[in-house]
């Protein structure tokens, strides 16, 4: 029994967010304002009852993020609203699988136009093996997400480490003496690679979207490019231990460290310190500088553009920083080389469950993962099957057609 093939524009639609200005927010609400990669900062007020999603426009375009409560979701987003019955978790895990980032116009900033994801077709199980998928699904997700939380309290003890050894750099209580950024790095954004040129596999194009949580990842979504292009592109080549920031978007001043086992080129949008005189272990004091309130709230402080912030390297360069002793940035270097040996084993494990959920995920909507069940409940899936056929039917019997004009008889 196969499921009926149907088009993501007969069973929902995207509905454009509404911009919100930082300076307009209540910050001391508990309602999360959903931005094209997830949550973009808190407000008293929501716009959609929640539970809902939301899908990049701009900026990450194609990114699916779950909201359990109600919510804001800005200008360069889209809301889900279902146009028939379906349950919303498996529209969930539906989007996520047909990687909508895909479909992204490239005119300097990533886009989704929601025509495009309208035409994509998949198959429509019934609403009861729905939920069978979504069940089967939670429970793998579950698993991501406790992954997920240990990696986050290991994630707490560096910082707690930076700011022991030299204080809040907004303060400077050690006294160290102050200097712009790039008497320690210089910071090199990427190369305007053309999507055309992507392939299935090769060298490892870097682009916001694989900056997760503090560490590159990557997976089948990512875009790649031939190899051939490491010696034609080759300043653009990541080294191991690189330090990453995005210098545009809802997740501009993110920061990530490449320790993968691909070889990787540095795309626009990201920018990679190079330390000076190639001492290396300032990159260590710079991640977790970077990553302290002071230095986020100058990035933004300076990131121009409404809508798509942005922030040029220079400005990065230029910002004030503490400079410690050379001995000092090497002792806290070594600790935190220990320490992160430990998270590259964990990052690995949960690469190796994303890998899982990842494989779950397609044989759910293959109908390879219900299989058995769908054998056990047959009587029950055809009724089914008819009444969301007639629902179908009346959905589309209603379908508003644009009218041609009439030209104007002279």
């Amino acid at each position: 029994m196969k499921w009926p093939i149907v088009q993501l524009g007969d069973i929902l639609s995207l509905e454009y967010g509404r911009a919100l200005r930082k300076d307009a927010r209540d910050q001391n609400g508990s309602t999360p304002v959903a931005g094209s990669n997830g949550i973009d900062g808190w407000h008293t007020q929501a716009l959609v009852k929640g539970p809902g999603i939301v899908v990049g426009r701009k900026g990450s375009a194609g990114k699916v993020t779950w909201f359990d409560k109600d919510f804001w979701p800005i200008d360069t987003t889209y809301y889900v609203k279902p146009k028939i019955d379906c349950e919303l978790r498996w529209i969930y895990y539906l989007l996520s699988y047909l990687q909508l980032d895909r479909l992204s116009i490239i005119t300097g900033v990533p886009g989704l136009n929601r025509n495009d994801a309208y035409r994509v077709s998949f198959g429509l199980p019934p609403l009861s093996e729905q939920r069978r998928i979504v069940e089967i699904l939670d429970q793998a997700d579950e698993l991501r997400k406790k992954r997920a939380e240990a990696d986050a309290k290991a994630a707490r003890i560096l910082p707690a480490l930076f700011y022991k050894m030299f204080g809040d750099p907004a303060t400077n209580p050690k006294g160290w003496p102050t200097g712009p950024l790039s008497e320690l790095a210089n910071l090199q954004g990427g190369f305007a690679f053309k999507s055309n040129d992507f392939t299935q596999n090769g060298a490892l194009l870097i682009r916001i979207g694989n900056l997760v949580n503090g560490t590159v990842r990557y997976d089948k979504k990512s875009a790649f490019l031939p190899k051939y292009f490491l010696e034609e592109f080759e300043k653009y080549v990541l080294l191991q231990g690189d330090l990453l920031v995005a210098l545009t978007g809802a997740t501009t001043g993110k920061l990530a460290r490449y320790c993968c086992d691909l070889p990787a080129l540095l795309n626009q949008r990201v920018g990679r310190f190079i330390p000076l005189e190639g001492k290396r272990e300032t990159l260590d004091y710079l991640d977790f500088l970077m990553q302290t309130d002071y230095a986020q709230n100058y990035i933004w402080q300076y990131a121009r553009g409404f809508g798509q912030p942005n922030i040029a390297p220079r400005q990065i360069e230029s910002m004030a920083i503490p400079i410690p002793p050379e001995e000092m940035i090497s002792k806290f270097s070594n600790l935190a080389q220990d320490i992160l040996k430990n998270t590259t084993s964990q990052n690995t494990a949960s690469s190796k469950i994303d890998n899982v959920f990842d494989v779950l995920l397609h044989r759910a909507f293959t109908g390879d993962l219900t299989a058995k069940w769908r054998e056990a409940h047959m009587k029950e899936i055809l009724s089914e099957m008819k009444d969301q056929a007639k629902v179908l039917k009346q959905a589309n019997t209603f379908k508003p057609t644009r009218r041609r004009r009439r030209k104007a008889v002279k």
